[in-house]
């Protein structure tokens, strides 16, 4: 028997992509702090990690699509497409200071250097 694996964000309808968008513009509007990361070759169980790091601070972690997380920067005015950016893309969303969150992703991102990285 051979798995497939479907990235769960291809099978959702135009509705439920909608939604995702505008869930995501509300958590960017709501954030003081925004920073994008390349993930590729991040292993799930340390991605989970540092999801839980962030989720002690208030902050959050999030894997979007670059055509829907343009759509989501678009309706945040902010000026930048995913699609230029090499890699995979997460965004951390938090309501904290630039100092306290930075902190967080910079050691985890030390940790695994090979894996992650800090995009701006």
């Amino acid at each position: 028997m051979q798995l497939v694996y479907i990235s769960a964000i291809s099978v959702l309808t135009k509705r439920q992509k909608e939604q995702l968008v505008e869930e995501e513009i509300k958590r960017l509007q709501e954030s003081e702090t925004v920073l994008l990361t390349d993930f590729t070759g991040l292993p799930v169980s340390e991605a989970n990690t540092l999801r839980k790091s962030l989720k002690e601070i208030g902050a959050s972690y999030k894997v979007v699509k670059k055509r829907l997380l343009k759509l989501v920067f678009k309706g945040g005015k902010i000026d930048i497409d995913p699609k230029e950016i090499e890699g995979q893309i997460g965004v951390v969303f938090s309501p904290k200071d630039l100092t306290e969150t930075s902190q967080t992703v910079y050691r985890f991102g030390k940790e695994n250097e090979e894996n992650f990285k800090i995009l701006g």
